[in-house]
């Protein structure tokens, strides 16, 4: 019974040593087996989310192109992408200065918006529709692609335009109904034209206003820059005509 003991005992323990490493690497393979899962799946979802990313680029550019599309076919020029895209000079967002006359003015008569009333960030976004239309020539007037040069060509036409018939002594002819209400339509087309005026009067008096602040900003951060880099008699050069500025629009203010 002993030596039959003795004679077991080894193999046994072989047999349980072979059975616990047959488990283990049944355990690491399946550990692998459920990480390739795992990473095949975090692989599909990223796949999944680029594919919802690029699909969303495609559907804006897509709706952009779409709304040019319309825009033309609104102008009746359909087809003849070529011959009116860029037909007044093409702008970018970074021409919101420059173009701020007529960016007001498109505003306030085509959307019907009020500048001083709107937030930056809404400003921006308008002037994007502003810069879109302005690209592809699609405005009502042509006033909104240089109110200036816009301007001129309403006085000289104004200058043009013959007087009404009158009678001696400088008494209007009223002899009948379509007389007055040509005489009446006359007078609402030049209070439009003098609103107008004023407005463009104004909106340059404001563009003179942004470029003037501009140039100050400048010279204060040239200033700042001339302090720190130790050269104090130019900085304080420049302090001066800062001051001087400020003061002549003090007086002219209290003028006014």
């Amino acid at each position: 019974l002993k030596l039959f003991e003795l004679t077991m005992g080894p193999s046994d323990s072989s047999s349980s040593s072979s059975s616990s490493s047959a488990r283990r690497k049944k355990l690491k393979k399946k550990k692998g087996k459920e990480k390739r899962a795992k990473d095949g799946k975090d692989k599909k979802a990223k796949k999944d989310k680029k594919g919802k990313k690029e699909k969303k680029v495609k559907s804006a550019k897509a709706k952009l192109r779409e709304k040019e599309k319309k825009a033309r076919e609104k102008a009746g020029l359909a087809g003849s992408v070529t011959a009116q895209y860029g037909t007044y000079g093409l702008i970018n967002v970074e021409d919101v200065y420059r173009k701020r006359p007529e960016f007001h003015a498109w505003l306030m008569e085509v959307k019907q918006q009020k500048p001083e009333q709107m937030s930056p960030s809404e400003e921006k976004k308008m002037f994007i529709d502003f810069v879109e239309d302005y690209n592809t020539a699609t405005f009502p007037s042509e006033k909104y692609y240089d109110l200036e040069k816009w301007d001129t060509m309403q006085q000289v036409k104004r200058a043009k335009r013959t007087k009404p018939d009158q009678k001696q002594g400088g008494f209007l002819h009223f002899d009948d109904e379509k007389s007055r209400k040509l005489e009446q339509e006359k007078e609402k087309q030049k209070k439009k034209e003098q609103e107008v005026h004023k407005q463009v009067a104004r909106l340059r008096g404001d563009r003179d206003k942004l470029d003037e602040m501009r140039h100050n900003n400048e010279l204060r951060a040239r200033m700042e820059m001339l302090f720190k880099a130790g050269k104090v008699e130019e900085a304080k050069e420049i302090q001066r005509r800062l001051t001087e500025g400020e003061s002549r629009h003090a007086k002219f203010r209290d003028l006014q």
